[in-house]
Order: C-alpha cells, then structure tokens, then sequence
C-alpha cells in the first residue's frame, strides 16, 4: 500500500500508534475526530482492523482480482522467486464463513467513515480473507525478513522491492505494534522489529543484518 498509494494516503486512513487492546478489539483511534482534523481510524495497520483498511488500499476500487495480482506480484519478488504464491481455497473459505468479528470491525470503520472513497465493504473483507489465506514456508518468509534488514533488497535476487523510506516506515510500526498486545514488553526486552501472526509464525528484522 505504501508503495502504490504513498505514505499520506495510507496514513490518512490508518494511524501508527499501537493500540494496547488485543489484535481484534473493537476500538478505533479517535484522537483525529477530538482534533477535528479527520475521523476515527484503526490504530495500526497490523492489527485486523488496519489490515482490512490497508486492504482497501491497494488498487482502490479494482476488482478482487486486480487487487490480488498485485498484492500475490509483490509476494513473488519478495521472495525472490523461490516459490509459488498461493491462495490456500480451503482456508479462504473457512476464513470467510466464520468472519463474524471481521466483519463488525470492518462494518465499524464504515460508520465512521474511515474507508477511502471507492472501497466496497465486502469485496474489501473477502480480498482481506484472501490475504490472510496465503501459503508460505518458513523459508520463504525468511527471505520477506531479509528483504526488509536489506532496506528493501531481495538477499537472493538483489531486485529492489521497496523503497528505503516505505522499510523504515514498516519496520518503525513492526517495533511498536508488530506483537500486538505484547509490543512494548517485547521491543523492551529484544529491541528488534517484529511480527506474530496467528499461524504461529513469528517474523524478526535485524536492520542491515538478518531477517529470521
């Protein structure tokens, strides 16, 4: 999203600040409505409600499809090649069919008018299922952490995926919110930028070193 929007839309419509509530919680940062400078937002992009907007970012209106192609594109030069990105179709759909949360915080955000102009809320929440059902190996994902210690460089290919300023920006956000509730013990007590997910995957960045 960044690399396709810029940095101003994508933080128009998602704050960087971490939330303290768990990754589904049903709260929006609502600092921007107290300053009358804009509406409640989610908090961070990785949490549900952030990667749902962030979802509804890239190729704003496009189809499904469109808005995969490019996201799966991405995936493909970030790891360097080494592999097939895939949708797991049994995962998607049970994603889909017990989204009830998902589809609140999604239905939240509608009410206060946080999505940008041209998103449509279900076809944001179906691409969102689709992002959360890809399939990668912890080798591959290796590579992804790689690419982000390198400011953006494949290791293994040496493409440059992102820019130097769209790394610090993600990197900045992985060390604050990246382990949701436990951010802040854990950048006080390992110091790195990180992400969990619920696979039980955990991805670790040491800039210009090693990504694990």
């Amino acid at each position: 999203a960044l690399e396709t929007r810029g940095y101003d839309k994508v933080f128009e419509h998602i704050g960087i600040e971490p939330s303290g509530q768990a990754f589904n919680e049903m709260v929006l940062d609502r600092r921007r409505v107290d300053s009358n400078s804009g509406t409640a937002i989610p908090h961070n992009p990785l949490i549900n409600a952030g990667a749902i907007m962030c979802c509804s970012l890239i190729e704003e209106g496009r189809d499904i499809q469109q808005k995969l192609n490019t996201v799966l594109g991405y995936w493909e030069r970030l790891i360097g090649h080494s592999g097939p990105c895939e949708i797991d179709e049994e995962m998607y759909t049970s994603e889909s069919a017990s989204a009830d949360r998902n589809r609140c915080l999604a239905y939240m955000m509608n009410e206060a008018k946080a999505f940008p102009k041209h998103a449509v809320l279900e076809r944001e929440l179906e691409f969102y299922f689709m992002c959360c059902s890809q399939m990668q190996t912890a080798e591959s994902m290796s590579i992804v952490a790689g690419t982000l210690a390198n400011g953006g460089r494949c290791p293994t290919t040496n493409e440059r995926i992102f820019s130097p300023e769209t790394v610090q920006s993600v990197l900045s956000v992985m060390f604050t919110c990246g382990m949701y509730d436990f951010s802040g013990q854990f950048s006080f007590s390992m110091g790195f930028p990180s992400k969990s997910g619920v696979a039980g995957a955990c991805l670790i960045v040491v800039p210009n070193v090693m990504g694990m």
